[in-house]
Formats: structure tokens, C-alpha cells, sequence
């Protein structure tokens, strides 16, 4: 959930930033010619200031984090100076209502309400000293007293709103990218994943990333002798175990039966290490019906950036590593058949 939201976010971003830097230059050239001069330079400049933090963070100079808080700063700057100066022909007021609904796209609810609180605060500021006789702003105390209520009654509004969509969409995302029987993320997602995580490969803006195959071996056994129902406790438990071996930034999905594909920026040399550990922990825990794990990796870029040819790489080597394990036990069987006194 958070790499998608995230994902929205920085589109969102980039859509304020491109709004915001536009209307700030072309209102700010208005009030030079035939309004406000001063404000309309301050508001050029602040149109200038957020078309650059547009390309630095298009060009990936700086991060979504830093620019939206330099987006929600420049916004909050702006709308106390127009809580002052009134803007054109005293609607500037009107604006400070949009910092609501931009800042709760932009960030979690709790951190969202604390900038708005930010403004509000500024407002009730503007109020008690124009209460006290200073002339501070263009607004009487009427119109700040009524924008400060409304202002709070839509803060309020939107922090229900954004609070109910919030764990409405949670529920809507895990039914749409996780898997119902072991809450591992499914085939569709983890490919869509997988196929963004190349392009960042192949742009460099990540380094390595493995793709674990992973297949479970005699598995059968266990339905066929305890039935489906226990058979899904299995799966529920080894995914658990599987869950636990990664990062919470890496992809662990099933993709089929009893098949599995992680996404990892953990180097190979790492990913095998976890993975014979798992190995000894299912085998310890499912010894009784000779249950293990087959896996191949394949890394990009050294094996490839195409998702194609990287699925495929990794398919053939886990199948490689399960024919092997099955010519050792063979092998095996065979020398204790031999070694036996029972033998003919």
C-alpha cells in the first residue's frame, strides 16, 4: 500500500507544483500591472521558486518528501501574505481553503493536520491583534472570525473524509493485490512491481535486484494424506516463514499453488544465505513428510533487464536445483538399497 500511495503522491505532486508555479507567475504579472506590484513580485518569485523544485524533483535531485514540504512551506507562505494583503480586490481569503485538500493528498492525516494547524494558528494570530486595534490585514474581524469557523469546520470535514477513504482504499488495495489464503502479495502485483522496479534498473536509479523463484518440494504429500484443509495451514505457515527471511521494502508473493517470487535489492551472495535458512526451517518443521524448498535467482542487470528473460532464467535454475536434489536422493536411495542386508 505505501509504495502505491506514494507512487499517487508524487503524480499529485508534480501536478501542484506545475498548477501552483503557473498561476503564481501569471496572478503575480497581474498584480504588477494593475494591481498590487509588491505582492505581485513576491508571487513571481515564489512561481519561479516552485518550478524549480519541480525540476528537481522530476530530474530526481531531490525527493518527494523535501519537495513537498518545500511545496506546503511556499503555499503557507503565500497564503498569509494574502491573509494580509488581500490579494485582488480582497479575495485572497478565498485561497487559503484549497491548503485543506492539497496538503492532505500530499501527506498522512495526522502530519497534514499539523501544517493546517500551522495556518490556523496564523489566522486566530491575525484576529486577536486586529481584535487588540492593530491594523495588520484589509479583513475586519467579522470576516476573520467567520473564516476561522469555516476554515476549521472544512479542516474537520476533510480529516473525517480522508480518515474513512483511508482505510476504505486499505481494504480495497489488499483485496486487490494480496493473496486471500496466506496475505502474500499476488502474481498481478508482484509483476507490475517488478516491471517498474526494471525500468528503475535500467535508468540506474537502483542498483542490483534479485528475482527468487521458489517452488515447494513434496508439497502433494501432505494434501494427499491430511486434505486441502491442512495443506493450507502449510502454506500459511511456510509464507510466514518466508515473509519473516526479507525486508519489508522487498516483494514476497505467491504465484500459483505452491509456487513463490520475491523481489529483492539484497545481493545474490545475501538472498541464498536467507534462502538455505528457510530451506533448514521448512524441512525442520515439514521433516515428517520430506517437504523443502527449490529456488533459482536471477539478477539484473548482470542476467538481463527484460522481465521475460528474467522470469525465465530464474524458472530454469529453480528447476535445475529440484532435478538435482531429486538425482541426489536417487542416488542416495539407491546406496541405502545396496547397504541393505535385506538386499537380494
Amino acid at each position: 500500500m505505501e509504495r502505491e500511495s506514494l507512487y499517487l503522491k508524487e503524480k499529485s505532486l508534480v501536478s501542484f507544483l506545475t498548477i501552483s508555479s503557473f498561476m503564481l507567475i501569471l496572478f503575480g504579472l497581474a498584480n504588477v500591472v494593475l494591481f498590487l506590484p509588491y505582492l505581485g513580485v513576491v508571487e513571481v518569485i515564489l512561481g519561479i521558486f516552485l518550478l524549480t523544485v519541480l525540476l528537481l524533483f522530476l530530474l530526481g535531485k531531490i525527493n518527494f518528501h523535501f519537495s513537498s514540504n518545500l511545496f506546503l512551506s511556499t503555499l503557507l507562505f503565500c497564503y498569509c501574505l494574502l491573509l494580509v494583503s488581500g490579494g485582488i480586490k480582497g479575495t485572497g481569503i478565498f485561497w487559503i481553503f484549497t491548503f485543506p485538500l492539497v496538503s492532505f493528498f500530499l501527506k498522512e492525516s495526522r502530519v497534514a493536520t499539523l501544517w493546517n494547524l500551522v495556518l490556523l494558528a496564523f489566522l486566530f494570530l491575525i484576529l486577536i491583534l486586529s481584535s487588540s486595534g492593530l491594523k495588520v490585514t484589509v479583513y475586519g474581524q467579522i470576516t476573520l472570525l467567520q473564516a476561522v469557523t469555516v476554515y476549521t469546520t472544512f479542516l474537520f470535514l476533510v480529516y473525517v473524509y480522508s480518515s474513512v477513504m483511508d482505510e476504505y482504499l486499505e481494504r480495497i488495495y489488499n483485496t486487490a493485490v494480496r493473496d486471500p489464503l496466506t496475505g502474500l502479495y499476488n502474481r498481478t502485483f508482484t509483476f507490475s512491481f517488478l516491471k517498474r522496479e526494471l525500468k528503475r534498473v535500467k535508468s540506474k536509479d537502483v542498483g542490483s535486484l534479485c528475482i527468487i523463484y521458489i517452488d515447494l518440494d513434496n508439497f502433494k504429500c501432505i494434501n494427499d494424506l491430511h486434505g486441502h484443509s491442512a495443506g493450507d495451514l502449510a502454506l500459511k505457515e511456510i509464507s510466514e516463514l518466508l515473509r519473516k527471511k526479507f525486508r519489508e521494502g522487498d516483494v514476497v508473493a505467491r504465484i500459483g499453488g505452491d509456487e513463490f517470487l520475491v523481489v529483492s535489492r539484497c545481493k545474490r551472495e545475501h538472498v541464498e544465505k536467507k534462502l538455505e535458512e528457510l530451506r533448514a526451517e521448512v524441512e525442520d518443521i515439514f521433516g515428517e513428510f520430506k517437504v523443502s524448498i527449490s529456488y533459482g535467482i536471477a539478477e539484473a542487470p548482470s542476467d538481463g533487464t527484460d522481465i521475460e528473460e528474467l522470469l525465465r532464467t530464474a524458472d530454469k535454475r529453480m528447476y535445475r536445483a529440484k532435478r538435482t536434489k531429486k538425482d541426489v536422493l536417487n542416488e542416495r536411495f539407491l546406496w541405502e538399497l545396496r547397504d541393505s542386508p535385506n538386499t537380494f
